[in-house]
């Protein structure tokens, strides 16, 4: 069976676009249910409108969310020069190159698939880049590679299979707010149902044993349960906000990073540099994404072993 669809058929959906179909029938149950059978028939206009208002907006969310560039920083079918040059001084092949190599900043992860990196200096700080050996790129600080999408995403969260997309730099801000607005939505449709409940016992003791009311209370649980579930949607709109993401919280690397950088204090995260991080916020739509990367590795050419004739060739080149 094909990955990228599900079966044939006039109604076959991309992968990608499985979550993100079942999440829309889903919020537009959870909202026919509370319109249709549940608490909203007998409120004010406004507050109808507010709450159907915020499934229309999640929708709509949740699909620029999957839509969307997420942030793929374009590959290379080439191999890094100096990466090849450095490979093959550690073979053993060229002595010198090897030793001119360790002057050079770059050096290699402990490891068999220990990564390259490179240090480097901007604003007068030196930060740290690792080579991607699949995408033949150097990845900017707090960027990562999704196996699954197979590219590598700048300022990289998390790889949701939900909504089809990876969640970083571009559609982050999507992807919190559409949680959002669907906690909101719940908020709203749970909050008429308390107010319900005790007109209805007020007005007959025993209103408790009929269906309608079991029903009610049923919604009530119902909606609570995603108002709890939707809460670490809050935590990632904090998240956006403070420029933190996920893979920072979870990396060593990015944990001491941020450590020395706690948000609103001086350093990379101070308020004058998070203004910038929430102007970015109001930015345009990204575009499209693009095809996914998924078998890039099997895909790409060749290395051009051509070149590695000799090694004086790594002798005139080595310092580029």
């Amino acid at each position: 069976m094909p990955s990228s669809f599900v079966s044939p058929g006039w109604w076959s959906l991309p992968e990608e676009y499985i979550g993100p179909a079942c999440l829309t029938l889903w919020i537009l149950l959870m909202a026919t249910l509370g319109f249709f059978t549940g608490p909203m028939k007998s409120v004010s206009l406004w507050y109808q409108f507010l709450a159907a208002a915020m499934p229309i907006l999640a929708i709509m969310l949740l699909w620029v969310t999957c839509l969307s560039d997420p942030g793929m920083i374009p590959p290379s079918y080439t191999q890094d020069p100096i990466i090849e040059q450095l490979e093959f001084a550690r073979a053993g092949e060229d002595e010198e190159s090897h030793s001119q190599s360790s002057k050079e900043g770059y050096s290699k992860e402990p490891g068999e698939h220990g990564a390259w990196t490179r240090t480097l200096i901007r604003d007068g700080a030196p930060y740290t880049e690792k080579y991607c050996v699949t995408c033949n790129i150097w990845r900017p600080p707090r960027s990562h590679h999704c196996n699954y999408c197979g590219g590598c995403m700048e300022k990289f969260d998390h790889h949701c299979g939900v909504v089809g997309n990876c969640i970083a730099k571009n559609n982050h801000r999507f992807f919190a707010s559409f949680m959002v607005c669907g906690q909101i939505g719940c908020a709203l449709f749970l909050g008429v149902i308390p107010w319900q409940a005790k007109q209805a016992l007020s007005s007959r003791p025993d209103s408790w044993q009929d269906p309608k009311f079991i029903w009610l209370c049923f919604l009530g649980l119902v909606y609570a349960y995603h108002v709890l579930a939707l809460m670490f949607g809050t935590l990632h709109c904090m998240g956006v906000c403070l420029d933190v993401t996920t893979k920072d919280l979870m990396s060593k690397a990015q944990q001491l990073e941020l450590l020395h950088n706690i948000p609103c204090l001086p350093g990379a995260r101070s308020p004058c540099r998070l203004i910038g991080v929430w102007r970015s916020l109001c930015a345009p739509v990204p575009s499209l994404r693009t095809k996914q990367f998924r078998h890039f590795s099997d895909s790409r050419p060749l290395l051009p072993l051509h070149r590695m004739h000799s090694s004086s060739w790594y002798r005139s080149n080595l310092n580029v």
